[in-house]
């Protein structure tokens, strides 16, 4: 017996000792493989850079912690590659966690258009406890399946379903600027905007995607929910940050340094994804007894007809699965709207002469529909070139998410001199590859022309495509693109036909956030009421159904 205990105790040292050396011959490799590729100096084997992160974990919320690490990110690049010569930049984050930064636009566009690319960074997976295991966070196999059954629910031509709740809520908005221009004390000043906006999406949100009322406006309150997903989302950078908990990344151990946090933030997420789960047992109930042509007025309506239609039966949606899909476009929707408008105002406050300009368009816009007896469509919104311009603008100067981040299956050769490996992360740095003047001239400038100009062939250089991410590239672009292009266009048509704007902080005090997201804009604005047009060209959205509805 103690022979075969010895013999067993000998093989299990044996295979350790073999499994140890295999992790130390690739680990070898893979150091020569990214050596090549600048970086900071590795002071030891076992910390590599570790000791970068130690001033940021001193930082103060977890929100701000973030924020210093996109600067960390920032001020490596221009020290290691300050030209953008080859647009990578090496971290080690212990011996184990290399990742590699990337900030040139030709190697991010080989990754994201590569197959073998196409998974979400290890870390990501942190986002599982508080939008599940949706689009935004699936391995490839998954992704792609989901990618299937949903992108017909989101196509441009899917989208004027959900015009009249948009219209509806706009309304309510107005009201509420108008409650403020109209208080002697406030004299359409509000202190921040972000609640004002941040309630108007989520009204939004809850009747397009599943048919709910969320009545945010009208408590100007926003849910517990959606400021628990946000702190969540901030406890994600902790495997960036605490590197030594990138090795529990799967379990709560992760938020062990901020468990009371995590568990009070939990409970309400829990609770809204329980409601989520509920409205769709309902509304699947209702839909099976329902006549077929019933009009399908939000997201939740059309996912639930393909579940129980039967004349498709290979594209059969499981309950758990669009409950999935749900919670991760409430949550994401939620937040990247938000930061967009409130961003795409605060640089307009700003800048009154492209202000006046996006008015002068919007204004001829509406009397041209008036003189042809037209109604404003998708398609007619897309007419509107200096307002798209304006927001392609804001998001290259805020994008919604500073990077995206992937890890490899494969490796990927870049030249003779580099080839990137495999089952490592890499970081796409789509924040500072907006701000390269190599790929727009004058980067720090707000200057929307710069997407009217780029169309001509004489001066390219004001936009390079190819490193313009907004929205994520390749494979894996955004599903919901089109939806928030729509909700932006629509809220800046309503904002600008019946009000000018004035940012009252000094250009560049207000300092963004960031979860994996780029927060909404907190800042003061005062809101006057233009003066009345000599051509009806302020019609109401949704008093009257009027020919200059969107209805």
């Amino acid at each position: 017996m103690i022979l075969i205990i010895v013999f067993v105790f000998l093989v299990l040292i044996i295979h350790s000792f073999i499994e140890i050396l295999q992790w130390l011959i690739n680990q070898y490799r893979l150091y020569l493989m990214i050596r090549k590729i600048p970086g900071p100096k590795i002071n030891s084997p076992f910390w590599g850079n570790i000791n970068l992160l130690k001033r940021i974990i001193d930082k103060k919320p977890i929100g701000l912690q973030s924020k210093e690490f996109i600067d960390l990110m920032n001020r490596l690049c221009e020290q290691y590659d300050p030209n953008n010569s080859i647009g990578l930049i090496r971290l080690w984050f212990g011996p184990f966690v290399p990742i590699i930064i990337i900030t040139n636009a030709n190697i991010a566009q080989k990754l994201l258009n590569s197959k073998d690319h196409l998974d979400k960074a290890t870390f990501y997976s942190l986002f599982r406890y508080a939008i599940k295991d949706g689009v935004f966070t699936s391995k490839t196999e998954k992704w792609l399946h989901q990618k299937r059954e949903i992108q017909g629910h989101l196509k441009f031509k899917a989208l004027q379903r959900y015009i009249a709740n948009t219209e509806r809520h706009l309304a309510t908005l107005n009201e509420r600027i108008d409650a403020v221009i109209d208080d002697v004390n406030k004299n359409g000043q509000i202190d921040d905007i972000k609640p004002i906006l941040s309630t108007f999406v989520l009204d939004v949100l809850g009747e397009n995607i599943f048919s709910t009322k969320f009545h945010s406006q009208s408590t100007g309150v926003e849910p517990k929910f959606v400021r628990s997903v946000n702190r969540m989302l901030e406890l994600s950078y902790i495997p960036f940050l605490k590197p030594w908990s990138y090795y529990f990344n799967k379990s709560i151990l992760v938020y062990l340094c901020n468990i009371g946090i995590f568990l009070k933030t939990l409970s309400h997420v829990n609770n809204f994804q329980h409601s989520v789960r509920k409205i769709i047992l309902n509304r699947f109930e209702m839909r099976k007894y329902e006549r077929k042509s019933r009009k399908q007025s939000s997201l939740l309506d059309t996912m639930i007809e393909s579940r129980i239609s039967p004349t498709n039966p290979d594209r059969i949606l499981k309950l758990n699965q669009i409950e999935t899909q749900i919670n991760t476009f409430v949550v994401a929707g939620h937040d990247t709207t938000t930061s967009a408008i409130s961003w795409t105002l605060y640089l307009l406050g700003h800048h009154p002469e492209q202000q006046q300009q996006l008015i002068n368009e919007i204004d001829e816009f509406l009397a041209n529909l008036n003189l042809n007896g037209e109604s404003i469509t998708l398609l007619s919104m897309r007419k509107l070139k200096y307002l798209e311009s304006v927001i392609l603008e804001s998001l290259r100067l805020y994008p919604s998410g500073p990077f995206i981040a992937r890890r490899s299956r494969s490796e990927l050769k870049l030249n003779e001199q580099i080839i990137l490996p495999e089952n490592i992360n890499y970081i796409i740095f789509i924040q500072h590859m907006h701000m390269n003047p190599e790929y727009f001239h004058e980067p720090k400038k707000f200057y929307p022309e710069r997407f009217l100009r780029c169309r001509k062939e004489t001066e390219f250089e004001w936009v390079n495509h190819q490193a313009y991410l907004p929205f994520s590239g390749g494979h894996r672009m955004c599903l919901g693109k089109e939806y928030g292009l729509m909700q932006q266009r629509m809220f800046l048509i309503n904002i600008f036909r019946r009000y000018r704007v004035k940012s009252l902080d000094k250009f560049g005090d207000c300092q963004p956030r960031f979860n994996f997201l780029l927060s909404s804009a907190h800042f003061p604005i005062r809101f006057e009421r233009r003066q009345p047009q000599s051509t009806p060209a302020t019609p109401s959205f949704v008093t009257t159904k009027t020919k200059y509805s969107f209805l």
